[in-house]
């Protein structure tokens, strides 16, 4: 090759590789920004918000709430004891009559940007047909929960009769 083919070829080699970093620089700027870092506070409160939707929705009986609450791939395994057994009997096809639940998170666990977990006890109750008192059932439970597009989802939950490690929390707690 002579010099002068040289300086064609090199100053054409030297013109495409100018051109494929600007073109990877312009398809770079086009790209997204990152989504801003969550601390294990601020994902901590986004759950505290989450749980109190999702115990308003239950108290409704707002399946379509809850359909916006929990993942649409969620899996939740009830808890089965005789009390719990007989509250899925009132239930029905929906909830138990007067249904709620009072969930009380004992520790919250942020594993990185996609994953945290919850553990907890819960206190279900309903207010049996024909009868003055209130039925209730506890629960403790671990709760593992997904962000998606920035929103935490119950994703998948555990549930026992139970009592958790240490036992019970004293009512009010």
């Amino acid at each position: 090759m002579n010099s002068a083919s040289f300086r064609t070829w090199h100053g054409l080699s030297a013109a495409l590789t100018s051109l494929g970093m600007m073109s990877f620089t312009a398809c770079a700027s086009l790209q997204p920004a990152p989504a801003p870092q969550q601390s294990e506070q601020e994902a901590r409160g986004e759950v505290d918000t989450t749980r109190a939707r999702f115990m308003a929705a239950m108290a409704a009986s707002d399946f379509a709430a809850l359909a916006e609450i929990v993942d649409p791939d969620a899996v939740m395994i009830g808890a089965g004891s005789a009390g719990h057994l007989e509250m899925y009997a009132a239930a029905g096809e929906g909830l138990a009559p007067e249904y709620r639940i009072e969930i009380s998170p004992q520790e919250f666990v942020m594993m990185d940007q996609e994953w945290a977990f919850e553990r907890g006890t819960s206190v279900q109750s309903w207010q049996p047909e024909g009868e003055a008192k209130r039925e209730e059932v506890r629960n403790s439970y671990l709760l593992i929960l997904r962000n998606v597009d920035g929103q935490w989802k119950p994703y998948r939950e555990v549930a026992s009769a139970l009592p958790p490690p240490g036992g019970w929390p004293e009512d009010g707690e």
